[in-house]
């Protein structure tokens, strides 16, 4: 049988998963992330029990052109800022996407491509993990606890999933904003 969210798997078997451990979840899943995302995230360190409260999303090649232009599968994540108010760019909401796998080619270089996207020309913005709130730490921010600035989302949201007060950043290459002279 098919999952619904996304095609390409079928219910029981996920070959592109990296754990074999027991997850604890059935083909009848409680989220609406699909089987492939919620292993994803439990394999970067973010239990399922807290995967809900995130804003990760399967989208199909239709969805995601238009919500980032790019006409891939995968998921995506929105950017807001502390108070949950979505970052813009061009009066559209600020998302990164990982298009699935075997989907982006390498360049002309032969370079391999990223693995996550953000819109063209739109930037860089702070990451801030909705688990902030969940785990209380948003005062940390605010006030003077320790704060660590990582990559990425994923890693930010499993700090923060495991107690530690953390701010992410699109990507390595997120000091080569454009935007800025």
């Amino acid at each position: 049988m098919s999952d619904q969210k996304n095609p390409s798997l079928n219910q029981g078997s996920d070959f592109n998963a990296k754990s074999t451990a027991n997850t604890w979840f059935s083909a009848k899943r409680k989220s609406d992330l699909g089987r492939k995302l919620v292993q994803e995230l439990i394999d970067s360190g973010i239990p399922e029990h807290l995967q809900n409260y995130l804003n990760y999303k399967y989208v199909s090649k239709e969805e995601a052109l238009q919500l980032m232009g790019y006409e891939w599968s995968g998921w995506v994540v929105p950017y807001k800022d502390l108070e949950g108010k979505p970052y813009t760019y061009n009066e559209k909401p600020f998302y990164r996407i990982k298009p699935d796998a075997g989907q982006l080619k390498p360049n002309k270089d032969g370079k391999k491509p990223a693995k996550y996207l953000t819109m063209g020309g739109a930037g860089n913005r702070p990451y801030f993990s909705p688990l902030l709130k969940v785990q209380k730490l948003i005062k940390d921010i605010k006030g003077n606890g320790n704060l660590i600035i990582t990559e990425g989302e994923k890693t930010t949201d499993s700090l923060v999933a495991n107690g530690f007060t953390t701010i992410g950043l699109a990507g390595v290459w997120s000091w080569t904003d454009g935007r800025v002279e």
